[in-house]
């Protein structure tokens, strides 16, 4: 099922390792390296802090910019639900809980707080960014075969740059 997703050798590698992974889609033909903006891809899971330790550190060694975006999937508006009156208040948990991890992380970079899919909006963010390298997480919180439907293989694919998935 992996090798539909992503490829076989790219989403075994990302499955089963344990450290960094630097991922480039075909399309991009881009080298490692060096980095003048960096876009940390962050969520509310406990993975998020070290994903944004671990692109602080890499900006700061470059010297880049370090953006983080915060994507939210809202269901979609029909007649029946209207999830938009929540919508300013998820965005103030969100705010809150990448303000904690920014706290602890160390950095207080920008954050944007983005709506949509979140493997388009991440790659939309990056293009509007000029982004060089995502930093992400791979969904080391979720069981083995949940991995497999985490955001991390759409995001490799849609990414207009390299991937770095902690």
């Amino acid at each position: 099922m992996r090798r539909l997703l992503l490829g076989s050798v790219t989403a075994k590698v990302l499955h089963d390792m344990t450290v960094p992974v630097w991922t480039v889609s075909h399309l991009t033909g881009i080298a490692p390296g060096p980095y003048k903006s960096v876009l940390a891809a962050v969520d509310s899971s406990d993975e998020a802090e070290t994903v944004v330790r671990a692109a602080s550190a890499l900006a700061a060694s470059y010297g880049a910019r370090l953006r983080l975006a915060y994507v939210l999937e809202m269901p979609p508006v029909d007649a029946e639900t209207a999830f938009g009156v929540y919508r300013e208040d998820m965005i103030a948990a969100a705010k809150e809980r990448v303000a904690e991890i920014q706290a602890r992380a160390g950095t207080d970079a920008p954050l944007a707080i983005l709506d949509g899919p979140v493997a388009a909006a991440i790659a939309e963010e990056a293009r509007r960014l000029g982004a060089d390298l995502i930093v992400t997480g791979r969904g080391r919180t979720q069981n083995t075969f949940g991995r497999m439907w985490s955001h991390l293989y759409p995001i490799v694919r849609h990414a207009p740059c390299p991937v770095l998935s902690i």
